[in-house]
């Protein structure tokens, strides 16, 4: 997320992480701009089933929001603001997805 925000304007961190969920990638711009090995046959940051939830961490402040993703599962998308800088934990029911 850190990665695609230094080449375009992000209002809402939740919004694009939404719409990685809708493309399948995790991290689209890997390994031209993101560290990581160049797989030849196949992307391991695709996504071939979506996921229940889906954070990332180091991020400016704490959001959440529950989405209907592909096949109408829900998914629960978490922004985790840096615990050095505000000394916040997430804890997350991973059965009901409350937050």
């Amino acid at each position: 997320i850190n990665n695609i925000r230094q080449f375009m304007i992000v209002d809402n961190v939740l919004d694009l992480m939404e719409t990685l969920l809708q493309l399948n990638h995790i991290a689209p711009t890997a390994p031209d701009t993101l560290g990581s090995y160049p797989f030849q046959d196949s992307d391991p940051f695709v996504l071939q089933e979506c996921p229940h939830l889906y954070f990332i961490g180091n991020q400016p402040e704490f959001k959440t929001k529950l989405i209907k993703a592909h096949n109408d599962q829900i998914c629960r998308l978490i922004s985790i603001p840096s615990f050095k800088e505000t000394s916040t934990a997430i804890f997350i029911n991973t059965k009901t997805l409350n937050v």
